[in-house]
């Protein structure tokens, strides 16, 4: 048994410890994940003097192991942390105003469009929200059609996030999270069933649905200073959810509950909703990977499309109920901003729908020319790479701003409660 331990501790200690990122685990608490090739104990070590030690868990995954400990009863201050022979360190945060958020979609390897964002991130924020289509693994055939490149994308775009060990990665499942299509996988049985249903996303992340009665890493909530933030699956698992086809093959996402838990997260979203204690946190956000309201996802008469339709049908009543000051979400590679809309009628007090999905995707920019302009637009921006930057600047006042290339603000609204 001493043999085995030690061997597995040294495992951990090798240079095999990829990727390793940090994520939200409730307040002043912090979960740890990497990867390793080989099976190796999941501990991290922490402290002043590294004199600390934590044990969690690792799950297979392809061809590798995903590893999460959670750091628990971290006061405020800089705790530094081993992984293997990786330190780093980050900061507990009181979680008073003034602090920023990055809010990011849709962004994909340096080399293929994410470059200026992912360079624009980093410990000036207090977490990064990413709110899906996270590396474009599943595009990678577009680069090499007859190689399998769907590990390596993920491995390298997880890599190049350099501010990770330091800052939480807060996530959203996204379209492009779903499988792995390429001709290498959809012709490998092995590879075609490893990497089917957000098998790559749930194993990769550790969001905190444990702590917020979500499901895997697909919806959750967590609250940070005067923010009360929601994370929901505009994938699957409500109705009309949308159907993409996908080379050699498709259908409706979903059934991952298979492997991963599952659960109504339109009932789960109504009750995270109703309990949100106003009080202590007075601003609700919520984030998915697809637009309730978008230009380019309107008919020709005005009218919804399908899939914002069905998205609307499911989520707009509780928005509008609960007092959700802001949606954001990708999806479409560009940015938007209505004014405060419920039901396409501007309507004070309700809803602000953000899509901010113009990080930097491997599928480019999307061009908006002859889309509608309804009332309810506030801003579009389809022509410049940029991210969102939330400003929590008091208990009651956030502001929100579209950021480009050297800091240049391109939009902003102000909240205030």
């Amino acid at each position: 048994m001493l043999l085995l331990l030690l061997l597995l501790f040294v495992g951990a200690s090798s240079n095999n410890v990829l990727q390793v990122h940090l994520a939200l685990a409730g307040r002043n608490r912090r979960a740890v994940c990497w990867q390793t090739m080989d099976a190796a104990e999941s501990v991290v070590r922490y402290g002043p003097s590294l004199e600390l030690t934590a044990y969690g868990s690792a799950v297979r995954y392809y061809e590798s192991y995903s590893h999460t400990v959670v750091l628990e009863d971290l006061a405020p201050g800089v705790w530094r942390y081993q992984v293997g022979n990786q330190s780093s360190n980050f900061t507990i945060s009181s979680e008073t105003p003034p602090f920023k958020v990055a809010i990011i979609g849709d962004n994909g390897r340096k080399e293929y469009g994410g470059g200026q964002v992912i360079e624009m991130l980093g410990p000036q924020f207090d977490f990064v929200w990413h709110n899906g289509d996270i590396g474009y693994a599943d595009d990678a055939f577009l680069h090499s059609v007859l190689e399998f490149g769907y590990e390596d994308a993920w491995n390298e775009y997880a890599s190049q996030m350099d501010w990770a060990p330091q800052i939480p990665w807060m996530v959203a499942p996204g379209n492009h999270e779903a499988e792995c299509h390429s001709p290498a996988c959809r012709v490998s049985w092995t590879r075609r069933e490893s990497l089917r249903n957000f098998s790559a996303y749930q194993s990769r992340f550790r969001m905190p649905s444990e702590e917020s009665g979500g499901s895997g890493n697909m919806w959750y909530s967590f609250e940070y200073g005067p923010l009360h933030i929601a994370v929901v699956n505009t994938e699957t698992d409500y109705p009309d959810a949308p159907i993409d086809s996908y080379l050699l093959g498709g259908g409706q996402y979903g059934g991952f509950c298979d492997s991963f838990g599952c659960g109504d997260w339109l009932e789960w979203l109504e009750n995270d909703l109703k309990n949100v204690d106003r009080e202590r946190t007075p601003f609700i956000l919520v984030g998915g990977h697809r637009p309730v309201y978008s230009v380019d996802e309107m008919n020709d008469d005005g009218t919804p499309s399908d899939d914002a339709a069905a998205l609307q049908a499911a989520v707009e009543d509780l928005f509008y109920k609960y007092g959700v000051d802001v949606y954001f979400c990708g999806h479409k590679h560009a940015y938007e901003r209505t004014f405060p809309v419920y039901k396409s009628v501007l309507t004070p007090n309700a809803t602000v729908y953000v899509v901010e999905g113009a990080a930097g995707g491997d599928e480019g920019l999307q061009s908006y020319a002859g889309d509608p302009s309804p009332d309810f637009l506030a801003y579009v921006n389809d022509t410049q790479y940029a991210m969102g930057v939330l400003d929590v600047l008091s208990p009651t006042h956030i502001k929100f701003s579209h950021v480009g290339a050297g800091g240049l603000v391109l939009d902003f609204v102000d909240l205030y409660k």
